[in-house]
């Protein structure tokens, strides 16, 4: 008989999200350390373990325009040249009080 491996996978942090490596896909699970991910992470981790061939929808991972804004600008400060990343910044905070 085969040995089972019940293993939860491991809560990572990339950049600023928590996130879970499961069957070679990254799951994020919403800002690391907040009690939202905390709860998303102990959901994941119930729905392994009562079923273990459990893959989780494309859309089961819940990410606000804000956050993804947020994760955007830290792209554009780290590659685009000061000019080019204040029109990003300009257009997408009015972006985000439109909202």
């Amino acid at each position: 008989m085969p040995k089972l491996i019940n293993r939860n996978p491991k809560l990572s942090k990339l950049k600023q999200y928590a996130v879970v490596y499961y069957r070679d896909k990254i799951h994020y699970l919403g800002l690391h350390g907040s009690p939202e991910a905390l709860t998303a992470y102990n959901r994941f981790c119930a729905e392994i373990q009562s079923n273990p061939i459990f893959v989780p929808q494309s859309g089961e991972a819940s990410i606000t325009i804000a956050e993804l804004v947020a994760a955007f600008l830290d792209h554009a400060k780290a590659t685009l040249k000061a000019p080019n990343y204040d029109h990003y910044w300009v257009v997408l905070m009015d972006f985000l009080l439109a909202l």
